[in-house]
């Protein structure tokens, strides 16, 4: 069974209130696909706009880094990710720009990421970046406000990422922008953020 990744992206909070919600224009950098995964994700950082891969993978936004890893709980391709789930690290290590599988774990356990809000692209072909940069930025910040509690301007405590599709992915029948919120520090957390009004 073929599986696809997502591409991500992080918008701290601080970052989102200095340069606005659409600006996101930048240079995109991507590095092989690992081994150990059927497929792969494309990593940018929040400054950096994305590009597609032709070869299955998906694309996103370097988030916080993290420090030591817990073990794996349930390795996951990230295009099967729903609101409410919880997730470690992709794994792709500092500087990464590739996702593989991801590690989905209870929300009680410690976590790099929660799933938040999703929104589906529609039309035959594969938005440009930009057209899904200003989709996702709309959903993922008003689903975080409505999600956490607070801007994510004025939130000290979270920011948002999203994965979204990939030419490659898009052909395989991906259409879906999932939002995620995480720690503005990259440390894991534990417990939902829904509600926290931090």
């Amino acid at each position: 069974m073929s599986t696809a990744t997502r591409a991500l992206i992080t918008i701290p909070a601080a970052m989102v209130l200095a340069l606005g919600l659409g600006a996101c224009q930048d240079q995109a950098v991507s590095t092989p696909p690992s081994q150990d995964s059927q497929s792969e994700a494309q990593a940018t950082g929040s400054s950096e706009a994305s590009t597609s891969d032709d070869d299955g993978t998906r694309e996103r936004t370097a988030g916080p880094t993290q420090g030591a890893s817990a073990p794996e709980t349930s390795s996951v391709s990230s295009t099967t990710l729903s609101v409410g789930d919880c997730l470690k690290d992709p794994g792709t290590g500092t500087g990464s720009t590739q996702v593989g599988d991801v590690t989905v774990v209870d929300c009680s356990e410690p976590h790099l990421y929660e799933v938040y809000a999703e929104t589906e692209l529609t039309g035959a072909a594969l938005p440009s970046e930009q057209e899904i940069e200003t989709t996702a930025e709309q959903t993922c910040s008003t689903g975080f406000e409505e999600f956490v509690g607070i801007s994510p301007e004025a939130s000290q405590t979270y920011s948002y990422t999203y994965l979204y599709p990939t030419q490659a992915t898009w052909d395989q029948g991906d259409r879906l922008i999932s939002c995620m919120v995480t720690t503005n520090t990259g440390t894991e957390t534990t417990g939902s953020a829904k509600g926290a009004a931090q």
